[in-house]
C-alpha cells in the first residue's frame, strides 16, 4: 500500500468545493498500488497498472490527467528521469468523482534498467513516488526494482488516469 509524504515547501492544501461539491482528491486521501497486468510484457519492458484508491471517508473530485511518477530510494530521493507521458491528455476541465473506496488507474510501462548497460548507472529503487494530477503532494508505493540514475535514460511511461 502507500503512505502519503509531507507536502512540498510552499504547497497549499487543496481548496474545498462549494456547498455539496466534493473537494479535490489529494495524495493524503489516496492509497496506491501497482498491479501486474496479465500478458503485459514486451521486449525489454513490462506493462503494469498504477491504481489510486480514495481511502478518505468523503467523496473527492479527481482531476483527469497524467500523474507524476518516478522511482525513489529509501531516503525519498528521486532516481533518474520521471515518467514520460503516453497518449492523449484529457479534455480540458474533465474530472470525475471518486466515492470512498473507488479507484482510478493508469497504464504504467517499465523498461528494464539492464537494457542500458553502463549508461544506466544502476541504482536500487524501493518505491514509486506518485503525484496525482494538479497536486503538489505525493504518495509513495513500495516497489523495489532496479532503476537508472542517469536522467537521460527514461524507464517509465505513464498514461492518463481513468476512473475504474
Amino acid at each position: 500500500m502507500s503512505s502519503p509524504s509531507s507536502a512540498l515547501p510552499g504547497a497549499t492544501p487543496p481548496a474545498g468545493g462549494t456547498a455539496g461539491e466534493p473537494v479535490a482528491c489529494a495524495a493524503s486521501g489516496l492509497a496506491g498500488e501497482v498491479e501486474e497486468t496479465q500478458g503485459g510484457g514486451a521486449a525489454g519492458s513490462v506493462y503494469r497498472t498504477l491504481v489510486l484508491t480514495n481511502v478518505s471517508p468523503e467523496a473527492c473530485t479527481a482531476a483527469a490527467g497524467f500523474p507524476g511518477v518516478s522511482y525513489t530510494d529509501g531516503s525519498g530521493e528521486q532516481i533518474g528521469a520521471a515518467a514520460v507521458r503516453s497518449g492523449e491528455g484529457p479534455a480540458a476541465g474533465a474530472s470525475f468523482v471518486l466515492e470512498p473506496g473507488q479507484s482510478m488507474a493508469a497504464e504504467l510501462k517499465e523498461t528494464r534498467a539492464e537494457n542500458y548497460g553502463a549508461d544506466c548507472e544502476s541504482h536500487q529503487a524501493t518505491q514509486l513516488m506518485v503525484y496525482p494530477p494538479e497536486d503538489l503532494e505525493a504518495l509513495t508505493i513500495e516497489h523495489p526494482i532496479l532503476a537508472c540514475e542517469n536522467p537521460n535514460v527514461e524507464l517509465l511511461t505513464i498514461s492518463t488516469l481513468q476512473k475504474r
